[in-house]
């Protein structure tokens, strides 16, 4: 299980967490070798639970994950936590946040289903991933993902304040004793500088300008710091967007077929 998390709203945590759930998606797809007419009947309900991609939406108070993968709102992850069929994303499913109300009930179900994704890892194969879209800060309901999942992704705008915020989120983690896998920087139209040099466009952000002492590895004592370039439509529908989704990939699983 791998929790994606952040220090503050709108770094695009939750479009990171899709992205990175599609080039996973196609990797089991090749992985298996999966015909089209094989891939249309895996996006209906298999009725088993454990194979493709799961994201499930940890956000209680403010989900927005069913609305950006184009399902419903209900059931939630309480009642069905096989996930909703993502359109046009073969083997992603999507697990919409229950009720905020519903606090302990969720965090036995997290805890369920990062206990079955152990199950399954233990096995030498990989027929799931999960992944959970936390929420940001650092209160109980952000640490809760944190705490049952395996390893966590940060997700961080290349910003004095966005960097710092994450830096608590990342500080929370190790207090918590989960290991950070990679941290992907996503930046923005806002972000671009007047003249981009293409000659650097696709260089990993190790040094920024809001942190020109420290590279964003020391700063979050991680190896792999993935660069999330920015697209002026919708980044899910974007070339350059899926191949950082894909070095991104990389970074969180190094050295292993996903599936």
């Amino acid at each position: 299980m791998l929790a994606i998390a952040g220090g503050k709203g709108g770094t695009g945590k939750t479009t990171t967490a899709l992205g990175l759930a599609t080039v996973l998606g196609a990797a089991r797809d090749r992985a298996s070798g999966r015909t089209a007419a094989a891939r249309e009947q895996a996006s209906g309900r298999t009725g088993a639970i454990g194979r493709g991609v799961l994201v499930v939406d940890a956000d209680v108070d403010v989900p927005d994950l069913h609305a950006m993968a184009g399902v419903a709102r209900e059931p939630t992850v309480l009642e069905d936590p096989d996930g909703l069929a993502v359109p046009d994303r073969p083997g992603v499913r999507v697990a919409p946040a229950p009720p905020a109300a519903a606090t302990s009930a969720f965090r036995d179900r997290l805890r369920a289903l990062a206990a079955l994704d152990d199950e399954v890892a233990r096995g030498r194969r990989h027929t799931r991933r999960v992944l959970v879209d936390a929420p940001c800060g650092a209160g109980p309901d952000a640490a809760l993902p944190m705490a049952v999942a395996d390893a966590v992704l940060l997700v961080t705008r290349p910003t004095v304040a966005a960097v710092r915020d994450t830096a608590k989120t990342a500080a929370m983690a190790r207090a918590l004793d989960t290991p950070l896998a990679a941290v992907a920087v996503v930046e923005s139209t806002a972000d671009r500088p007047p003249a981009e040099n293409p000659s650097t466009a696709d260089r990993p952000p190790t040094e920024s300008p809001s942190t020109p002492h420290r590279s964003l590895s020391d700063v979050f004592d991680v190896d792999d710091v993935v660069r999330v370039p920015a697209v002026d439509d919708d980044p899910l529908e974007d070339g350059a967007h899926a191949a950082s989704m894909r070095r991104l990939r990389r970074s969180v699983y190094p050295g292993q077929t996903p599936f």
